[in-house]
């Protein structure tokens, strides 16, 4: 079957681009002839030099960030570089446009990712099927996410018109799957992100192992937070090992430890296969450790975006593993945790053979 992925493939985000690899993969090994729809929403731009990175009605601190930005440009080339290459190279991107790819696809599947988040205070109806014309097309999300915890009286109207076209629903949080089944009325399905549709040999069939010898503490975080580095420090001391980070943007305040900011996605795979131990706020971040059966201590934001972590952890009773602050830290944490086959991973492949 032909099959169109409809998510945040564009994103020069690592879990973004390797959640998308993941589903792809797996599709194709039962055998259907896959494509990553190449829909690119304005609020997902990404490049080495984008205007309103830098834009503020202050003038001064306009001018300030143009001169970062500047500063920093080589850095943030080599960066989108390494994003780029990836999707040209591992993802199979149709060419066609959204209204063709209905006459040529016989199923879209939504997810996962955030797709259903808000952004400006608006969903975007395309990653709902909004643009959906044709009858024979079957609409499918999987692990589909929106960061959000609750939604108004308007958005469940909305959503459920959009979401009742569609003939299966999973969702990758069990908070997102009970927000929504009193609103569809109808089961939807929890299943495990995409990345663990791969293990951790097929995952190292792209990973690029970094050429770094010494033993090492990796910090990765898409939003900071100052425990992480307060973790890590314990760690590397107990551990007497060094602290390295893969940085999600570039950074004005200096650090007294290596900081990677252009590493690609095969060379973040490489990072966190060989880390001694991993201190991250990242759901894939969260993931990745729990693929490559790693020690690790995730820190919470105390956001809505919390809930895709703890959903997460909770499916392999690690939940000990996220904590709010240094003073919840445990020495049990510096050992490996006992990482066993997930029910979830079964079930959401069963699922995917079975839906086709």
């Amino acid at each position: 079957m032909k099959i169109g992925i409809l998510t945040y493939h564009c994103a020069h985000n690592y879990g973004a681009v390797l959640q998308c690899y993941a589903l792809q993969e797996y599709l194709k090994s039962l055998g259907h002839e896959v494509y990553v729809i190449n829909y690119r929403p304005r609020y997902l731009k990404y490049g080495p030099f984008i205007w309103y990175n830098w834009f503020s009605l202050n003038p001064i601190k306009c001018l300030a960030k143009i001169a970062f930005q500047l500063h920093t440009l080589s850095i943030q080339i080599k960066r989108f570089k390494a994003f780029k290459h990836f999707i040209n190279k591992h993802l199979n991107i149709s060419r066609f446009n959204l209204q063709k790819e209905q006459n040529e696809i016989k199923c879209f599947i939504f997810g996962s990712d955030q797709i259903w988040r808000k952004t400006k205070g608006k969903f975007d109806s395309i990653y709902f099927g909004n643009f959906i014309a044709a009858k024979n097309c079957k609409l499918i999300s999987y692990a589909a996410s929106m960061g959000l915890n609750q939604l108004t009286e308007e958005d469940k109207k909305t959503i459920s018109q959009w979401l009742n076209t569609f003939n299966t629903i999973t969702v990758r949080e069990i908070s997102l799957k009970k927000i929504l089944d009193p609103i569809l009325n109808r089961n939807v399905e929890v299943t495990i992100d995409p990345t663990f549709l791969l293990n951790s040999n097929e995952w190292d069939k792209i990973a690029n192992i970094p050429q770094y010898k010494k033993s090492y503490i990796l910090i990765y975080q898409v939003i900071e937070n100052k425990e992480t580095y307060k973790i890590a420090q314990i760690v590397s001391e107990k551990l007497n090992a060094e602290i390295i980070e893969i940085a999600s943007n570039i950074k004005k305040t200096s650090t007294n430890y290596h900081t990677i900011y252009y590493t690609s996605p095969e060379e973040f795979l490489g990072w966190i296969k060989n880390a001694k131990f991993i201190v991250t706020t990242s759901f894939h971040g969260t993931a990745f450790s729990i693929i490559y059966k790693k020690a690790f201590i995730s820190i919470k934001q105390n956001k809505a975006s919390d809930l895709r972590i703890d959903s997460l952890l909770s499916c392999y009773n690690l939940k000990q593993r996220f904590i709010s602050a240094t003073n919840e830290w445990n020495t049990e944490f510096i050992k490996k945790p006992d990482i066993s086959d997930n029910k979830l991973i079964d079930n959401s492949k069963q699922l995917l053979k079975e839906i086709f």
